[in-house]
């Protein structure tokens, strides 16, 4: 498809408008629920600011899609270096890589504007439109639950950034955590998933996961990754209220929880006793061999059952509790703090 990128214009507010509300009719890519009209839609272009970036892309003389970067807020210079971005694109031309050219278009111009971030909210089921911003280089940074409503119907978003003048490897770079010589430890990356991948699915078997299984879970917890010479390592975990739940613990191949598990889980403990965690439980799933079991007791980590727990840590644990696991666990402090944070 030969589509051109270009700056719109007040005349082309019908174009967009046809894009912008055969979106909003669909009721589940945006938060929009109201059809604007075209005199709306020109006074909105007519009224943009020089840091305002409203890209359209045009195939064969129609308006197709188009994306805008905005400054975040107006009411404070302190979020002058952070603009919002937003994508639409006409269902008959999806995937098809018009979100990308146009973005291309909106990342030069933020650069040229000043802007060092960008952000963006994405409805909870958009999968898609995550998966898009993702591939851009956008990371998830929580989600906000029941944000949207279209009728009696909620969702949840997504809120996502990326940074735009620091490369993602340099990036990358300031993230690792060198726990030894031959172990890095490090958040996960989009470029990770290949490998993390292989992890899981060497551990779990053959084709239970797809790289777009495993790109969905990265949205939804923090995950670290150990990166050694002969053998890789991967954890899932989140801290609430005072606890820490390891719930996914990986090490490939088998043989390894010493030199790749043990930085990895010295390095998930470390950041949990900054968040004031009082402890740490692990989750040992029917994948866990009895080496996993022997390389967390090594660690302080003891088996105890769900109900014996603490109130506050019973309550936590319990969301990730399931028929067929146990849970190991180890205080990290032995005073308690009491109250949640």
């Amino acid at each position: 498809m030969d589509i051109k990128i270009r700056m719109v214009t007040p005349d082309d507010a019908k174009g967009v408008l046809e894009v912008l509300n055969s979106v909003v009719r669909e009721q589940k890519y945006s938060s929009l629920d109201r059809i604007l009209t075209v005199e709306e839609e020109r006074q909105f272009i007519a009224s943009l600011g020089e840091r305002s970036g409203f890209f359209v892309a045009e195939l064969d003389g129609h308006i197709v899609g188009f994306q805008t970067i905005e400054p975040f807020a107006t009411y404070t210079s302190a979020m002058d270096h952070v603009g919002i971005m937003g994508t639409f694109v006409h269902a008959d031309f999806r995937g098809q890589g018009i979100g990308r050219q146009l973005a291309e278009a909106s990342f030069k111009f933020a650069w040229e504007k000043g802007y060092e971030k960008a952000v963006i909210y994405v409805r909870a089921s958009n999968r898609a439109a995550q998966k898009f911003y993702w591939e851009l280089g956008f990371v998830p940074k929580g989600t906000l639950e029941k944000q949207v409503r279209i009728g009696e119907e909620y969702d949840d978003e997504v809120f996502m950034e990326m940074f735009l003048e620091v490369e993602e490897e340099e990036v990358e770079e300031e993230e690792e955590v060198k726990t030894s010589k031959e172990v890095i430890v490090r958040r996960a990356k989009r470029r990770d998933i290949p490998a993390i991948t292989v992890i899981m699915n060497g551990l779990l078997g053959k084709g239970t996961f797809t790289a777009d299984d495993v790109m969905q879970k990265i949205f939804e917890k923090a995950y670290w990754v150990a990166v050694g010479e002969k053998a890789g390592g991967l954890a899932g975990w989140q801290a609430e209220n005072l606890v820490t739940c390891i719930d996914e613990f990986y090490v490939y191949p088998p043989g390894h929880w010493e030199g790749i598990g043990g930085p990895l889980l010295e390095t998930i403990e470390a950041e949990a006793y900054n968040l004031s965690c009082e402890v740490s439980i692990v989750f040992v799933d029917k994948y866990h061999p009895q080496g996993a079991v022997e390389f967390f007791a090594s660690r302080g980590y003891e088996r105890q059952q769900l109900e014996d727990l603490i109130k506050i840590w019973r309550e936590v644990a319990s969301e990730f509790m399931t028929e067929d696991r146990f849970l190991m666990l180890r205080k990290l402090r032995e005073k308690r703090i009491m109250q949640p944070l």
